[in-house]
């Protein structure tokens, strides 16, 4: 056809003609060849893009396992250097209905996040709003459990729902995800706060308590009471609890979480150590020292933090005016280190343990008017320097 003609072609033949390229290369050596096909590919871009690298995918790919078709197109497109917005969403929208045939596969839920981007980018909200509401209706339907490309679709559907200020609809997915994620994954505890950030905004507040409480039932039967999971969202409820001054409840469930941990272990004695502040906090002396008797009963000699545990628990039997329990605890610590001193009389470690515990003990003495008697231990634990 000679070149002159193509000025007197009707628009729809020269749509015809752009479109009978099979890849974007051929395509960008057709349109630079004359204006008229510039022009009328630039007044119908969207639809001629999307044409074209539909069928350069489908020619060039055809035989290839959908995953090397995916990724080379994707790869294909970021190459591709151009500003107008539309064109990202034409080469986006290509392979997007043989792709959403595949949905809820990780290759789809990729693609679809990618094509809402470009769509809201592009300020196309409806065709945003269309593409949300139908990729994750599919996939809320076939999946029981997401991975994190599913996940990654359902942010970038919560997205599109807060741009165009359907606020509710928002709130109602970010609730529905939180049922489709495992609670041994990260993603649970991470959307889950997510969660709670939003009723935060959207003033929700009284969603909140009832969330941390699920959130902490769940990961405490999945993953167990001592997990960090479970002990994360404990910590939660409890600052809650605080932040609204309700310092019984707090208190409460601090003790509770408490008691579910192995007294062997940091956890139980970390746990402890912040009850027991909480108590002192509150003006519950008594209760306070209930649980340093807790914990001393589970520690020994052998164990680290023995001798300050002690220290403080003799502290509080003082200070709620038992000097008689105070001496006692002191003496029984002297007595237990002794033990085991005797049964390694040349260890450094215990003879530095026996020191302390002496010293320890003899201050009880004079604090009680025993003064011979804490002469004489301090003169054993003198002997007993390293």
């Amino acid at each position: 056809m000679a070149v002159a003609n193509l000025h007197t072609l009707d628009s729809d033949i020269l749509f015809e003609i752009l479109t009978a390229c099979d890849n974007l290369v051929t395509l960008r050596n057709l349109i630079l060849t004359h204006p008229v096909l510039y022009h009328t590919f630039n007044n119908r871009r969207r639809l001629i893009l999307r044409t074209v690298l539909r069928t350069q995918y489908h020619v060039h790919f055809l035989r290839r396992p959908h995953e090397h078709k995916f990724g080379e197109t994707h790869s294909s497109i970021l190459l591709i250097k151009t500003s107008n917005v539309i064109d990202r969403v034409a080469l986006r929208e290509a392979p997007w209905p043989e792709l959403k045939r595949l949905m809820p596969e990780v290759l789809s839920c990729k693609w679809a996040s990618w094509l809402l981007g470009s769509y809201n980018q592009a300020g196309l909200q409806d065709e945003a709003l269309l593409l949300a509401r139908e990729s994750i209706r599919i996939m809320l339907a076939k999946c029981k459990i997401l991975v994190s490309e599913q996940s990654a679709l359902a942010r970038a559907v919560i997205r599109t729902y807060t741009t165009a200020n359907l606020q509710e609809e928002a709130l109602e997915l970010d609730e529905a995800i939180l049922q489709h994620l495992s609670p041994r994954q990260p993603d649970y505890s991470v959307w889950a706060k997510q969660l709670i950030t939003t009723y935060q905004k959207t003033g929700h507040d009284d969603k909140i308590l009832p969330l941390q409480l699920k959130c902490w039932e769940t990961c405490k039967t999945c993953a167990g009471a001592a997990s960090d999971y479970a002990l994360d969202w404990a910590r939660s409820i409890i600052r809650g609890y605080q932040l609204k001054g309700e310092d019984a409840q707090a208190i409460a469930f601090q003790e509770t979480v408490r008691t579910l941990l192995d007294p062997r272990t940091p956890q139980y004695i970390a746990w402890s150590r912040q009850l027991i502040q909480m108590h002192q906090k509150s003006n519950q002396p008594a209760e306070a020292l209930a649980v340093t008797q807790s914990v001393w009963r589970h520690l020994g000699p052998e164990t680290k933090g023995y001798r300050p545990w002690t220290a403080q628990l003799s502290e509080q039997y003082d200070t709620l005016g038992r000097p008689d329990d105070a001496l006692a605890v002191v003496e029984a610590a002297w007595t237990a280190i002794g033990v085991y001193l005797a049964r390694f009389p040349n260890d450094i470690a215990w003879k530095y343990q026996a020191r302390g515990a002496g010293l320890m003990l003899a201050k009880a003495y004079r604090r009680h008017q025993r003064i011979d008697e804490a002469i004489a231990l301090e003169v054993k634990c003198k002997a007993l320097s390293v």
